[in-house]
């Protein structure tokens, strides 16, 4: 088991490195198109139903007047920023529910959200979760595993396909990450107005 599961680690990480690095050189090709964002979270949720309920918790897709059945976009880029973002939600939360939704932001921008209710992130930290093998605290990395690249990933992918990142949190109350992405392809795509809290661009 212990060389499984290391042999797993390991793959993870190598392919999380080969993933940002290519975002970084910018040979990641995008493929815009319609499609259906609930089949992408529907998705998302199956494959990791197993984790979350291994601590109990509950992954739920949030629907509303709001809620999106279809956005254009790069279906594997916004598949990848979803995943890594409820893989995070799971890794640090140990109680509650992970909620899921798409919706209509504005006329230019639409957006998904990953909301949890873990220990939460402090203000000043905002910017450092997104960078490459950073986490809160280094001892973090030892007590809930991970490569520390998820949320760089994210960051670099949003930003490929022209969105930021908008995260609210309180300390003891949780998390809200919530990716903007344009409607539309534009070669000057319009930016999305700041939040209250904090925008990652």
């Amino acid at each position: 088991d212990k060389i499984l599961y290391s042999t797993h680690f390991l793959t993870q990480q190598v392919n999380d490195l080969l993933r940002l690095s290519s975002i970084e050189a910018g040979i990641v090709r995008l493929h815009y198109h319609t499609f259906s964002i609930l089949e992408v979270v529907d998705e998302v949720i199956q494959k990791w139903q197993e984790d979350a309920d291994s601590k109990s918790l509950q992954l739920v897709k949030i629907a509303s007047e709001e809620m999106l059945e279809m956005v254009y976009g790069d279906r594997d880029g916004v598949t990848q920023i979803l995943t890594n973002l409820v893989v995070n939600a799971i890794k640090f939360s140990h109680k509650g529910t992970i909620r899921i939704r798409a919706f209509a932001y504005d006329t230019h921008f639409w957006a998904m959200q990953v909301a949890d209710e873990g220990p939460g992130i402090p203000a000043e930290a905002f910017e450092l979760v997104f960078e490459p093998f950073r986490q809160i605290d280094g001892s973090m990395t030892r007590i809930h595993g991970g490569t520390g690249l998820g949320l760089a990933i994210v960051k670099q992918m949003t930003a490929l396909m022209g969105g930021t990142i908008q995260l609210e949190s309180e300390m003891g109350q949780g998390s809200t990450f919530t990716v903007l992405l344009p409607n539309e392809p534009d070669e000057e795509p319009a930016r999305p107005p700041a939040s209250d809290q904090g925008k990652i661009g």
